[in-house]
């Protein structure tokens, strides 16, 4: 367990979704995480941040597309409570995996049958949408994992978006966003020994992007002050859960965990690493 944590130290600082590769995102891993933020997440918020991203937006009859699903917490949760039709895609066979796991699990559960449908694949190129024809998404969504897309690619990246959308088709991106490139030590430090490292931009960057895309109506949200309360909780939920992290790790891992998660939440509250919930349209 050591070495898992040395390898995956940034990863688990912010907890961040699949990054575009296998990169050790392990069942140990996985597991620390999810005692944190609940079954089926690797992002902060579980199924009420969900609903947040969500909140306003017609969802009946509609295909989704989830970009980064990781082990299928989001996907899921919309396809039980809503009749809707979501693809959840991930560059890790790993995560896919877990998530059709789940998916199974609930499928042959009667009472917690789902009101839509939902279906897992690996990606077949982590920097495009090559797999899906022009025009088959009503919605696109994705938390916490664009972040991941290297800057060069980022533009070419939504207008792949833009294009696997129908007319009048939506965005709904929760990202990770930064102040200026000019981080602390401690930030430095985190994403240096991180497998991949964080392409973040300005929320003006960031915006830009997405307008020249194609998109319209753009709008940013930010949520880092409710990000940072979360973070807060998420040390109660270690403080709370310590028994059951040293039972399924060691003492090391849950002393670990718990300093992780502070340089996580001084990071959100000193907004030198910001959160935002992007939302545009296709005209």
């Amino acid at each position: 367990m050591h070495q898992l944590l040395k390898a995956t130290l940034a990863a688990l600082l912010i907890a961040l979704l699949p990054a575009y590769a296998d990169n050790g995102y392990d069942t140990d891993f996985v597991d620390l995480v999810e005692i944190v933020y609940g079954q089926g997440y690797l992002s902060q918020g579980g199924s009420k941040m969900v609903e947040q991203m969500f909140q306003g937006i017609d969802l009946e009859k509609k295909r989704i597309l989830d970009i980064g699903c990781g082990v299928g917490g989001p996907a899921l949760h919309l396809a039980k409570n809503y009749n809707v039709s979501v693809v959840g895609i991930d560059p890790e066979t790993s995560m896919i995996r877990r998530s059709q796991e789940a998916l199974d699990k609930l499928q042959t559960n009667s009472k917690d049958s789902l009101k839509g449908s939902a279906y897992f694949a690996v990606m077949e190129d982590p920097l495009s949408l090559q797999q899906f024809p022009d025009n088959s998404f009503d919605i696109v969504t994705s938390k916490e994992s664009i972040l991941h897309v290297p800057l060069e690619h980022k533009q070419n990246y939504f207008r792949e978006i833009f294009r696997v959308l129908k007319k009048g088709g939506q965005l709904v991106i929760l990202d990770w966003l930064h102040r200026s490139p000019n981080y602390t030590e401690d930030i430095s430090a985190m994403m240096e020994m991180d497998g991949v490292p964080f392409h973040l931009t300005t929320f003006s960057e960031y915006h830009q992007t997405v307008l020249l895309a194609g998109f319209s109506d753009v709008a940013i949200n930010d949520l880092t002050g409710l990000i940072a309360k979360l973070t807060q909780q998420d040390l109660i939920t270690i403080d709370a859960k310590q028994n059951q992290i040293i039972e399924r790790f060691d003492q090391e891992t849950c002393n670990y965990a718990h300093d992780s998660w502070n340089i996580q939440a001084k990071a959100f509250e000193d907004r030198e690493l910001l959160v935002g919930l992007i939302t545009a349209v296709k005209d």
